[in-house]
């Protein structure tokens, strides 16, 4: 059968593992991407958008491949984005669509009502949409293949879940091309996962629906001969000169790392970069790192609060745990970036404080600040209810938090980009007189995002740390030019 996938903004695993399943049956593949120029989870212009808005276009290519069926990977951060796509698709395209990806495994029932969905995949969905097309969508035989939730004359089936698939090595390795060709510069930073889920229970993540949907089964790792086979051929295919681990927390198996860490030292050596976890980070564990060739961590810190880190994120360890980490990372010159989730102290300004001394005094290379999101099924979204340390307004399903963003907690957060630049006496000074009040209140996200990659372009040996540049940004560039008839339609949309 012939399969377009549509994507927006970046690369995604999910799809690419599909793809390549799908590709040993026999089927033929094709992917639609949408980059969501200046409409993406940075970048918000709404006329620049609409000069960079490729949607009718691609539907006019889905239109011309004439597919038999179309796949959507769902997140909840885009799922308004696939839903308007979808309806849009659907409204001049007779063709199934099917949705699947954490958003649809989370909410199955609500997804599948919207009449421009036919088909919903729940959790892993390389054997099940495998066997979804290999019954032509004959709906006689539906009923057969777990993992599945479809329409049948108006009413809806929900088929059993099945286990999670045990050997992670029998899986292909990920199609790569059907990204690379739309983004050619994908490939010189490869991003590759050695396990799926995660052996943490943070209260807001996708993980732990799915460990809670599998029973606690769902964390698993490929062998590392397997994972080296994979970069082995990237580093051949691609000539890649990166790495990105995109484990959900690649450092919590000591045992594996260690075997994995000489393989990749003889046979890749790569830089790369990966996710930790606090109480992971030691002396033992930097070692490691460094002989891999480790240039770049990402840490999730969350809360300096530790009733809300504990009682409300489920994230178990002490302040100094973090302080411990931050500086082991700087020791070994391993460009640290930290995670912070603001809005559930009960005094906004008290809690941006606190972090703004706190990393004054440890200073990691780059630090964010997320607003929280409450996903579905998601077990913060029953424990905030009852916390007196919640949110003002329950969130729901998943929107963003705002009423917590204060201006005074803009302004902190402006303090935390100069940290980059003041010595610590100069933030303290700030900080003492609340000199921060007299600052812009900017939303600082875009800033804290960006200034890291100008920071080492400066000749300070301290800030000539070596940090992954994701390729995602860069398709600014090569779809603004590679185009420029469709720029210059765009132009008139906006003065229509």
């Amino acid at each position: 059968m012939k399969v377009a996938f549509v994507y927006s903004e970046m690369e995604v695993l999910g799809i690419q593992y599909i793809s390549s399943f799908i590709k040993k049956e026999g089927h033929v593949v094709k992917l639609f991407f949408d980059p969501q120029l200046f409409n993406d989870t940075v970048t918000k212009a709404r006329a620049l958008s609409r000069v960079f808005d490729f949607k009718e276009k691609l539907i006019e290519e889905i239109k011309e491949y004439a597919p038999d069926i179309l796949g959507f990977s769902v997140l909840s951060t885009n799922y308004a984005w696939a839903s308007d796509f979808s309806k849009r698709i659907k409204d001049k395209i007779d063709i199934p669509i099917a949705f699947g990806g954490i958003h649809p495994t989370s909410v199955p029932e609500e997804v599948i009502k919207n009449k421009f969905i036919d088909y919903v995949i729940v959790g892993e969905g390389e054997y099940a949409f495998a066997e979804l097309l290999d019954t032509k969508l004959n709906k006689k035989y539906l009923n057969s293949i777990k993992n599945i939730c479809y329409k049948n004359n108006g009413d809806v089936y929900f088929n059993p879940l099945r286990e999670a698939l045990a050997d992670l090595d029998s899986l292909p390795f990920p199609d790569k091309n059907i990204f690379y060709e739309k983004m050619p510069y994908l490939g010189k930073s490869y991003t590759i996962v050695t396990s799926r889920g995660c052996p943490y229970s943070c209260t807001y993540c996708c993980n732990g629906v799915l460990n809670k949907l599998y029973a606690g089964k769902y964390l698993r790792r490929r062998s590392p001969e397997n994972v080296i086979a994979e970069l082995e051929e990237a580093k051949l295919k691609y000539k890649t000169k990166q790495i990105f681990f995109d484990d959900s927390t690649f450092t919590y198996d000591r045992k594996w790392l260690k075997a994995f860490a000489e393989k990749y030292k003889s046979k890749i050596s790569l830089p790369f970069f990966c996710w930790v976890y606090p109480t992971n980070v030691d002396e033992e564990l930097l070692e490691i790192l460094k002989f891999m060739n480790c240039r770049a961590v990402e840490m999730g810190v969350e809360s300096l609060n530790p009733e809300i880190r504990a009682g409300l994120f489920h994230r178990f360890y002490t302040n100094s745990t973090v302080e411990r980490a931050i500086n082991l990372f700087n020791k070994n010159n391993i460009f640290c970036v930290v995670d912070n989730i603001k809005g559930f102290s009960g005094n906004i300004e008290e809690e941006a404080r606190e972090l703004a001394d706190f990393y004054n005094r440890n200073r990691p290379n780059k630090i964010y600040m997320f607003e929280h999101r409450s996903f579905p099924k998601t077990e913060i979204r029953e424990l905030i209810k009852s916390s007196k340390e919640s949110p003002k307004k329950e969130l729901l399903p998943f929107t963003i938090n705002t009423e917590v963003t204060t201006c005074v907690a803009k302004q902190l957060e402006l303090l935390l980009v100069l940290i980059y630049f003041l010595p610590p006496s100069a933030v303290r000074f700030i900080l003492k007189n609340r000199l921060y009040r007299f600052f812009p209140p900017l939303r600082s996200y875009n800033l804290l995002e960006m200034f890291p990659y100008f920071l080492n372009l400066l000749k300070i040996k301290k800030l000539r740390l070596w940090y992954p540049i994701r390729g995602t940004r860069r398709r600014y560039v090569h779809y603004i030019f590679s185009n420029p008839l469709y720029f210059i339609k765009g132009l008139r949309r906006l003065w229509v």
